[in-house]
């Protein structure tokens, strides 16, 4: 995971915002949680308390709860995904019975739309964040999170 530091309010601020842009969301993390962002441009949370901990003393691989990827975009994972839709507003895509089920094998969408990063829903579940790119909706279902066929 490389070097474990909590985020400061103003290096969080962009990241937050630029979610908050995208998805029409407010998000209360900062208040809330600690943010860490590894060399890897993982974003992950975690309670404020770790603050409390001289992390540079422990051996520990990762910590707190991953929620996005940062690079051309953010990228959520699916709790990431399902924590930012509770007050989103844009770019939120609609799948039905059948592309919904693609997408939780794996399988890439054919879709028209906004291309772009869009959090995935079906019903009232919120399956996690895809890539609409060219008429396809691009999966990123981890390998042991998908449902066999």
């Amino acid at each position: 995971m490389g070097s474990i530091n909590p985020l400061n309010r103003k290096q969080a601020k962009p990241i937050l915002q630029q979610i908050e842009e995208h998805y029409g969301a407010k998000l209360d993390w900062m208040d809330r949680y600690a943010l860490i962002l590894t060399d890897r441009h993982k974003l992950y949370l975690i309670n404020r308390d770790i603050e409390k901990v001289e992390l540079e003393k422990l051996n520990v691989s990762s910590v707190g709860l991953y929620v996005a990827e940062i690079g051309k975009g953010v990228r959520l994972s699916i709790e990431g995904a399902q924590m930012v839709a509770k007050t989103a507003t844009q770019n939120i895509l609609e799948l039905d019975e059948d592309q919904a089920r693609a997408w939780l094998r794996g399988e890439d969408v054919p879709l028209q739309g906004t291309a772009g990063f869009v959090l995935i829903k079906h019903n009232q579940d919120i399956l996690g964040c895809g890539n609409l790119k060219e008429g396809l909706l691009l999966n990123y279902v981890p390998k042991n999170r998908r449902i066999p066929v």
